[in-house]
């Protein structure tokens, strides 16, 4: 059984939600399903980035607080 629910919107978002429904052949509920599942597919985890950023792009204080911790970074650094 499904049950009915009023939600309210801005206009904006209301016509960008009826374009894609229109544009797909969807229901208004078959357009915010598909856009909550893309949603989740396009979210990363921490371990999607590892390996993203090299040695050049990180700055020599920022590198030592990461791999020492606050303290030590800030004693070393020049």
């Amino acid at each position: 059984m499904h049950m009915v629910r009023v939600i309210t919107i801005r206009d904006d978002v209301y016509n960008h939600l009826s374009e894609l429904k229109t544009k797909n052949g969807m229901s208004f509920s078959e357009a915010i399903e598909y856009l909550l599942r893309e949603n989740n597919v396009r979210k990363k985890g921490l371990l999607d980035f590892a390996g993203v950023i090299g040695d050049g792009d990180v700055h020599k204080g920022a590198s030592l607080f990461a791999k020492k911790g606050w303290k030590r970074a800030y004693e070393n650094m020049p």
